[in-house]
């Protein structure tokens, strides 16, 4: 009798890409494209980050990690990714469990930054 094998956590299938503790020093809108561009190839789950501004120098304020909906609509990241990218702590789970309830964002009303970066005003 076949069993199927469960699908790799999502610790697993990002440990060939050095992603954990990668961020430890802080983060540029640089960074996390290029970072969760490797998340989204490897697990299909597009993760972005929400800045509160974009100026001519890049990103800046406060950031917050969500999973974008193929309609454009944020959900809370419900999983440990941003503390196994940033402190090394916590495996991040199953990847389609990442995605929490809606965080009532969506990206039409955000400015784009890149596919993986949005900010929620112009500075």
């Amino acid at each position: 009798m076949n069993h199927p094998v469960p699908a790799p956590c999502g610790a697993e299938r990002l440990a060939p890409l050095g992603l954990k503790n990668f961020l430890a020093e802080g983060y540029s809108d640089d960074e996390v494209a290029d970072v969760l561009g490797s998340v989204a190839e490897v697990t299909g789950v597009h993760v972005v980050c929400l800045w509160d501004y974009v100026d001519r120098y890049g990103c800046g304020g406060d950031s917050d990690w969500y999973v974008r909906a193929p309609n454009g609509s944020l959900h809370w990241l419900a999983c440990d990714l941003f503390s196994w990218i940033n402190y090394g702590e916590n495996a991040p789970g199953d990847p389609s469990t990442w995605a929490g309830s809606p965080a009532g964002i969506t990206t039409s009303t955000l400015v784009t930054v890149s596919p993986f970066n949005y900010a929620r005003r112009r500075a």
